[in-house]
């Protein structure tokens, strides 16, 4: 076998593990929110699977294939605790813990999502035209934190 064949080879199999590798990769696209109480929020999103976000006039969009699939509102500040309080009031909400904690209820065909980002301050309301078990997948791509 001649050296010219054996480069190729061993080329051809340095490129398959580098594909192999390269398909096991995640991507993810991080906003970075500042509220008008100062609370400085990152909203992260896996993007693997092709899903998009973006804020615009204060209005986070979740999309894929360019259908928008949730649409959230960030809630902080004084009052914020109450305005949820009346939320579990009128809508009957059920708790998951993974991968984060959030409540859920559907209601007139439209999902709604309570997601808390820092205790007593601030949280996200996300909304779907879709059931819960479609759009439960979306909601566990993103994770929210503060940052200083």
């Amino acid at each position: 076998m001649s050296a010219k064949k054996i480069g190729r080879g061993v080329k051809a199999a340095l490129l398959a593990v580098l594909v192999i590798v390269l398909c096991g990769c995640t991507t993810s696209k991080s906003l970075y929110l500042e509220t008008d109480r100062n609370d400085r929020i990152r909203i992260t999103l896996d993007t693997t699977d092709g899903h998009d976000m973006r804020y615009v006039d204060n209005l986070l969009r979740i999309s894929y294939e360019g259908r928008d699939e949730l649409e959230g509102v960030i809630v902080s500040g004084e009052g914020y605790e109450d305005f949820l309080d009346r939320l579990r009031e009128d809508y009957s909400f059920r708790k998951e813990s993974e991968p984060f904690s959030y409540e859920w209820c559907e209601q007139d065909g439209e999902t709604v999502f309570l997601c808390p980002i820092s205790p007593q301050r601030a949280g996200m309301i996300l909304s779907s035209a879709s059931p819960f078990e479609s759009i439960r997948p979306v909601v566990e791509k993103l994770s929210f934190s503060i940052y200083e």
